[in-house]
């Protein structure tokens, strides 16, 4: 079967008209997202795949002048759900303006750590050879974010 699938959603950097932007995203990835998460719960794959939803940043607090968010690097989220992870669960917080992390900061390396651990990958042994360069395959100064694996 296939062990590796990647959907792209385009439309999502508004720097402009945010608002009526992401009132016509959302439904469309609402139902895709939530469709994917219970056609894998009913077959019982779900313990099995690890399902991400993700971006590559978060977006500023404020709102710009053209009534779009631009890029911020300060504050970020993200959606997992299978492979055993814990559900129903909001890990870390903002400070009350949204602007940065009141809680212990995790970031890319973090989260890697964390998917190799929910599909049973030593993120710490495990190298990837790059033309005969051993490249770890997460950041080593990182670790798993334990408490969203069950």
């Amino acid at each position: 079967g296939v062990r590796f699938v990647k959907v792209n959603s385009y439309g999502w950097d508004t720097h402009g008209d945010n608002f009526n932007g992401h009132l016509n995203l959302m439904p469309k990835f609402d139902q895709a997202f939530s469709a994917v998460i219970e056609d894998l719960a009913d077959s019982g794959m779900l313990d099995h795949v690890l399902v991400i939803a993700m971006s590559e940043f978060g977006r500023t607090p404020r709102i710009n002048g053209h009534i779009g968010r631009d890029h911020w690097p300060e504050a970020w989220s993200l959606a997992m759900a299978g492979c055993g992870l814990k559900a129903g669960l909001a890990v870390g917080k903002t400070n009350a303006q949204g602007t940065f992390v009141d809680t212990e900061p995790y970031d890319i390396g973090h989260m890697f750590h964390t998917w190799f651990r929910a599909l049973g990958v030593n993120s710490i042994a495990t190298e990837y050879n790059n033309a005969g360069q051993p490249l770890p395959i997460a950041h080593d100064d990182c670790h798993a974010v334990d408490e969203v694996l069950a």
